[in-house]
């Protein structure tokens, strides 16, 4: 499943961990190394399939002149003590999609599709307010 050379995934090994099931493919560059874009994305592509990229390790890494995390329609990373940006717990979620970026804050937020933009709280007066059944809202 690994090529030796950049220690990333060999891309003729997809097609054997596709299934009727599968929706989406999340790959991470391993240590500063892209893996195989052009292949990778070709087989998403193909296949109808939703591709994330984990680049917490090839932050500044580029493949065929273009930044690794701009490939897929996601870009996660971590902020893991191991990682180039460290903090110690956290992360991020990097699209250039407006809807993609709505749909991750609404996880951010536990699933909710009301969401107050950062530094405001409660902006839609719904927020606080749900009442669940017969449970207390506060």
């Amino acid at each position: 499943m690994l090529c030796i050379e950049g220690n990333n995934v060999d891309p003729d090994t997809l097609e054997a961990a596709l299934s009727p099931r599968t929706r989406a493919m999340v790959l991470a560059h391993t240590l500063g190394n892209p893996f195989d874009l052009a292949s990778v994305t070709e087989f998403c592509r193909r296949h109808d399939l939703f591709l994330i990229e984990d680049w917490c390790d090839a932050l500044g890494s580029t493949y065929t002149g273009r930044h690794a995390g701009t490939f897929g329609g996601l870009a996660r990373l971590s902020f893991y003590l191991a990682h180039y940006i460290a903090t110690g717990e956290g992360g991020a979620v990097l699209t250039d999609s407006r809807n993609l970026c709505r749909i991750v804050e609404s996880f951010r937020d536990r699933g909710r599709d009301c969401w107050c933009q950062p530094g405001f709280n409660n902006t839609c007066s719904r927020r606080f307010g749900w009442q669940l059944g017969s449970l207390p809202a506060r």
